[in-house]
């Protein structure tokens, strides 16, 4: 075929194991043809053996893009950025979810972005905004005794006894 070179006609015959077929019809067909006549039959035997047509890669999916929204869409506007990330959170598989559903502009593009990069929104944002740290914890918890003991005393103070 016109733009295939000799050396990749032969290549590609013999990876489609049709080599020896075109090499035995090519050396017992051109014999005693003038040049002209095996110059025809050469390329009427490389048309025999076309290559296959090309398949088109399937198209890929488009990737999904943040949704860009106007300000009216939302009904709320103001939230915090740890509120803003545990909701995305909670809605990240929520297909239903919609601008007026959330917390205001910031917990909609943090869920746009976490359904583009839920690897990186797990790791690197909700793992470091929503888990309380352990020395966090435990600052909590050592100072759970004194607090309980405050709102006894605040009780007993204020509070009649029934």
């Amino acid at each position: 075929m016109a733009g295939e070179s000799a050396a990749a006609f032969e290549k590609r015959l013999r990876r489609e194991g049709n080599w020896d077929e075109f090499a035995h019809r090519w050396s017992t067909g051109r014999i005693g043809l003038a040049k002209k006549e095996r110059s025809a039959l050469h390329k009427q035997l490389k048309a025999a053996y076309p290559p296959p047509a090309k398949q088109s890669a399937p198209p890929k999916p488009p990737k999904p893009s943040i949704l860009l929204v106007p300000l009216s869409s939302f009904k709320r506007h103001q939230t915090g950025v740890g509120h803003a990330v545990q909701w995305a959170a909670q809605n990240i598989d929520n297909e239903d979810v919609t601008p007026g559903d959330s917390l205001g502009p910031l917990s909609w593009t943090v869920l746009s972005w976490a359904r583009l990069s839920p690897d990186l929104f797990w790791t690197s944002l909700y793992g470091k905004m929503v888990r309380p740290r352990s020395k966090q914890v435990e600052e909590v918890d050592d100072k759970t005794p004194a607090i309980l003991k405050l709102i006894d005393d605040l009780k007993r103070e204020y509070l009649p006894s029934a």
